[in-house]
């Protein structure tokens, strides 16, 4: 999924180079970002070989958001809700658990530490996810969640490695609890408006025994 080049080498021998003030950070944070996020990169578009699921956690977020504020890259003058970016305060606060920049050595040397267990984390995450995609007709495991639209909730079906909650296909779940573990058959359903798009849905739910 990653694709090795020529810095390859040289971007993970960054990510052990201590990262102790701000003068250091940009080569730190900007080795994670071409590691992970462009080193996916397909067809001229970064992440583009991530599933959905990956393209928009929080991982990826606060990532994106610290290549900004930390590795100076282009600066924007305000979040693009289109991309579902977050601010810095919201990705150190996930980062390091407070929403303070670093300042001493120790401080900037935690945050290293907390971004590379991070970063271990979401490829752990990933390499499980693989072969775990939805396909039309599988059967998979997930959970019951609200969700609210337009100040009404509506229950939906939660799988772990899809972006977004699934919509219940010709059943109710009106007698599920949210948080209750379900079993369900994934259903691919092509967009009316546009047949070149489609989502999917959650048919059959049940109980998990």
């Amino acid at each position: 999924m990653f694709d090795p080049t020529n810095d390859t080498h040289r971007l993970y021998q960054a990510l052990s180079e201590k990262c102790d003030s701000l003068k250091k950070a940009p080569n730190f944070v900007n080795s994670i970002y071409l590691l992970y996020w462009e080193g996916s990169k397909e067809n001229g578009k970064a992440g583009e070989k991530l599933p959905e699921y990956f393209k928009k956690t929080m991982f990826r977020k606060a990532m994106d958001r610290i290549r900004h504020v930390f590795g100076k890259a282009h600066q924007q003058d305000k979040l693009d809700t289109n991309y579902d970016q977050i601010d810095k305060a919201t990705a150190l606060q996930f980062i390091i658990g407070d929403s303070v920049e670093p300042q001493s050595a120790s401080d900037w040397l935690h945050f290293q530490e907390r971004m590379l267990i991070l970063f271990l984390q979401e490829l752990k995450e990933l390499d499980d996810s693989i072969g775990k995609e939805l396909r039309d007709g599988a059967l998979y495991n997930g959970v019951i969640v609200d969700v609210d639209n337009k100040g009404t909730t509506f229950k939906n079906v939660k799988y772990k490695y899809w972006h977004m909650p699934l919509r219940p296909y010709k059943c109710y779940l009106d007698s599920f609890c949210k948080g209750e573990e379900v079993c369900f058959i994934a259903k691919n359903i092509i967009d009316p408006y546009d047949p070149s798009k489609s989502y999917w849905m959650a048919k059959n739910v049940q109980k998990r025994n």
